[in-house]
């Protein structure tokens, strides 16, 4: 595939983030990197009984203690989230976490008796202030490496941290082995990110802030609105003149938005990632975890963005899961984490389905 490179026309205006489950690209059913120990095996003296959550974090902790048994309480948004999530259906104890509002009460935080507490840092003050201890903070962050150090961090707080270790020891190899595949190329893939789409339609054009960089860095690919540390609303104007190659929308778009909307839309034809019928919607991830859902991201993007690549999409999916949660995923299952419908007039998105899927190299 041959990337057009921008035009130097100018149309007018100027023009979260998501983190989602793990593989490498290279060739089908690869064997794990490392050997996972398993939680019971991992025990120690310091892994909290009582653990409060505010973040996202309850599927990485699921992915540690193997259950929720530990977890107290949850922001109310986040144990409605991952009760949808496929996870639920693997630790379904997460019906026994007491759901608390956001911002924090912190009397309601002590009524809960937590021996460790996870935060925004924005909330670690009062919460220290009223003698909750053990408490660690967050702040979100764009970089690799801190989003790494807070997976560490959960190790350490469940007491799992061998596997935290372990699993970001398998995350990094997989990277590495995916980007040996993609090897040195001439072109690099210009794209554009819409993400934030429960606030306002399609969401903002972001650039400098968003933590994809990290992935399609990885891939040579380029986000053509990097340097922008500005989220803008995009307009069909405003990404005409970025001419990206491909356009990933955010899993958090209304149901009557997304790439279907914009294919049929008189205006947005001047946009050739459109016209291309080259826009995807990124399925939906999980925050903050890097090494429980980057690497299979990072595989799906890598098929996109190069279709000669190995089709290994669904095969990666099924052992990844098997690797980390010990279960089986269907094809139903496998069809919902893809979002194979709301994808399915993308250019060559239906390879990914179960009836095209082709788990070795064409």
């Amino acid at each position: 595939m041959t990337f057009k490179k921008r035009r130097g026309r100018s149309i007018g205006r100027e023009t979260a983030f998501l983190v989602v489950p793990l593989l490498a690209a290279s060739m089908a059913l690869m064997p794990p990197t490392v050997d996972l120990p398993r939680a019971e095996a991992d025990d120690s003296g310091a892994a909290a009984q009582r653990v409060v959550i505010l973040p996202s974090f309850l599927a990485a902790y699921a992915t540690f203690d193997q259950k929720l048994g530990h977890v107290a309480g949850t922001s109310r948004i986040e144990k409605a989230d991952f009760e949808k999530d496929i996870l639920s259906r693997i630790y379904s104890d997460v019906d026994a976490i007491v759901p608390v509002n956001i911002p924090p009460d912190p009397e309601a935080m002590l009524l809960l008796n937590p021996d460790a507490l996870i935060t925004q840092d924005i909330w670690l003050p009062m919460l220290k202030a009223v003698g909750l201890h053990r408490v660690s903070s967050y702040q979100y962050s764009a970089s690799l490496d801190a989003r790494l150090a807070q997976w560490l961090e959960l190790g350490n707080i469940s007491g799992k941290m061998a596997r935290a270790q372990a699993l970001r020891t398998h995350f990094l190899t997989s990277r590495d082995k995916l980007k040996a595949s993609i090897g040195s190329r001439k072109e690099h893939p210009r794209v554009a990110f819409f993400i934030g789409g429960t606030e306002v339609g399609l969401g903002f054009l972001y650039g400098e802030i968003l933590h994809l960089n990290g992935l399609i860095d990885v891939l040579g690919a380029i986000n053509v609105s990097r340097g922008n540390r500005i989220r803008t609303v995009p307009t069909p104007e405003s990404v005409a003149v970025l001419d990206p190659d491909f356009i990933f929308l955010g899993s958090d778009l209304a149901a009557d938005e997304g790439a279907k909307k914009l294919y049929l839309s008189h205006e947005w034809q001047i946009v050739r990632a459109v016209r291309d019928k080259r826009v995807y919607r990124i399925h939906p991830s999980h925050f903050f975890a890097p090494t429980l859902d980057e690497n299979l991201l990072l595989q799906w993007f890598a098929e996109i963005l190069y279709p000669d690549l190995p089709r290994t999409l669904r095969s990666a999916y099924r052992e990844e899961f098997h690797f980390i949660h010990d279960t089986t995923l269907t094809d139903d299952d496998l069809d919902k984490l893809l979002s194979i419908d709301q994808n399915a007039m993308s250019a060559g998105y239906m390879r990914f389905s179960r009836k095209n899927a082709i788990n070795r190299s064409h």
